[in-house]
């Protein structure tokens, strides 16, 4: 698999899609945001502990396909990219996705509104894109006062 695609089923289409996977050190890929024609890519790259988180983020989403309250976060090592989950129990999952250049001057800012049942296959085609069995959360350590 060297693309996953989360499609949008409102009017306009827009999409966030992951493609040229380079699994070699942790995890790099580009992601791209496209509405209206337009498209916005970002190049990430991450150290093992923020690609597990990624892909545990999708897993989360998963095994939660049927609703959660409140929103489930994730934001790439460098920040150049989030995505904010809803999923209400009305069958919708939302990603709220932000796009950042490098120098933080640009940002892109869509909302994927996407059936909850294709979150499991989404799981599925993340763990094939970046070639890991599993992943998980990441929770920074607090330091101690």
């Amino acid at each position: 698999m060297e693309r996953v695609g989360i499609y949008s089923t409102t009017s306009d289409y827009p999409s966030l899609e992951f493609t040229q996977p380079d699994c070699r050190d942790g995890f790099a890929c580009l992601a791209t945001l496209t509405e209206n024609g337009e498209e916005y890519s970002v190049s990430l790259d991450m150290v093992d502990p923020y690609a597990s988180d990624l892909l545990g983020f999708f897993e989360e989403l998963s095994v939660e396909a049927d609703g959660w309250d409140g929103e489930k976060r994730w934001v790439s090592e460098s920040n150049e990219m989030g995505i904010v989950a809803t999923n209400h129990r009305e069958g919708i999952a939302s990603f709220e996705v932000v796009m950042r250049s490098v120098d933080q001057e640009e940002r892109r800012r869509l909302v994927l509104r996407v059936p909850a049942d294709q979150l499991p296959q989404t799981a599925e085609q993340m763990r094939s894109l970046m070639r890991r069995s599993h992943g998980q959360r990441f929770r920074p350590q607090v330091a101690e006062s």
